[in-house]
């Protein structure tokens, strides 16, 4: 925690936000508890014959958690404030569409969107990552253990990037903006000792719709 809060973009949103990393740790730990069960509802029993494509869907929540996590997170200004451009465009927008503050409609709906076609690039990112990792895993399985082939096919890292990409802009996005703005305007007014367990129960439900949501979503599009 200390090394990741020596960062300057780390340490903005531990200032903004000083909870994150908690947050983070929450995120990560409930997505992939919630996306193992969500995979074990759906393939029922074909969850060991189709154990590849839930330990792909395990690196790659880890991956988008984190990135998601961070990427919603408000920022403290640390430096000096940008001047012009896109920069000044982007450091006026609400960390998330319905964070408190003197933020216009435009200035709103602008950070919904930004967040979206974000989101669409961590997918990308993460997703490929995720991929190339868990096809890796694969084949080291398959090279340390002679006759473990898989038994069912990882879509390629092109194809499931650009649907990951899709899912992440329009569920993804949507729900942690929604999330988030539950946190930051409505959590406050609960009582201390209530904060935690309601952030818990909600995240967690987050966690486990939005995976059911890319299984259901992957299968359909013949990915998994």
């Amino acid at each position: 925690a200390r090394a990741l809060a020596t960062l300057g973009f780390v340490r903005a949103r531990l200032l903004a936000e000083p909870r994150l990393l908690s947050i983070l740790s929450i995120e990560i730990g409930l997505g992939c508890a919630c996306t193992l069960l969500a995979d074990k509802a759906a393939r029922g029993s074909k969850f060991v014959a189709e154990l590849d494509f839930a330990l792909a869907n395990q690196v790659l929540i880890s991956l988008t958690n984190t990135a998601l996590v961070f990427a919603l997170c408000p920022a403290a200004p640390l430096g000096a404030a940008a001047t012009g451009g896109a920069a000044k465009l982007l450091s006026s927008l609400p960390g998330y569409f319905l964070q408190s503050g003197s933020f216009s409609s435009a200035q709103r709906a602008a950070c919904f969107f930004y967040k979206a076609a974000f989101f669409g690039a961590v997918g990308v990112a993460t997703s490929a990552a995720g991929q190339a990792t868990t096809m890796g895993l694969v084949h080291l399985r398959g090279a340390l253990r002679p006759g473990s082939e898989p038994q069912v096919q990882l879509a390629p890292i092109s194809q499931t990037a650009a649907n990951y990409a899709l899912f992440m802009s329009l569920s993804s996005n949507t729900r942690y903006q929604l999330v988030n703005s539950f946190e930051g305007r409505l959590l406050g007014g609960l009582p201390v000792y209530s904060r935690g367990l309601v952030s818990f129960a909600v995240r967690t439900y987050n966690n486990y719709l939005g995976s059911a949501n890319w299984i259901w979503w992957a299968r359909r599009r013949g990915l998994q």
